[in-house]
């Protein structure tokens, strides 16, 4: 950095961002990781998601057609709405299997 910008931030008390102090970047990775795993998780379910099933997920969890179909679809915005959706989706798929299987 020039002496001019130096003196730019001494004076403005602002911290000029350098690769020493960017962890917050990390927190933010492992945050979109997050978000990244149950977009996964919804995408990997979504072939056992009947249409009824989406209609229960909307009455149960008080959720729109629109957020419920988004979620399917991989676009996560909330992890604690994916988590809700993931729960209610594998306990349906979960069921419907024990019924199919006959047990």
């Amino acid at each position: 950095m020039s002496c001019l910008v130096e003196e730019h931030f001494r004076c403005t008390g602002i911290t000029p961002i350098t690769k020493s102090n960017n962890s917050k970047m990390s927190d933010k990775s492992s945050k979109n990781s997050q978000f990244s795993k149950a977009a996964e998780i919804l995408l990997a379910l979504r072939p056992n998601i009947a249409a009824a099933d989406r209609k229960a997920a909307c009455d149960q969890l008080k959720l729109s057609r629109s957020t419920v179909g988004n979620y399917i679809n991989g676009n996560v915005r909330d992890l604690a709405t994916a988590e809700r959706l993931i729960v209610f989706f594998r306990e349906v798929v979960n069921r419907r299997e024990l019924v199919l299987t006959g047990e």
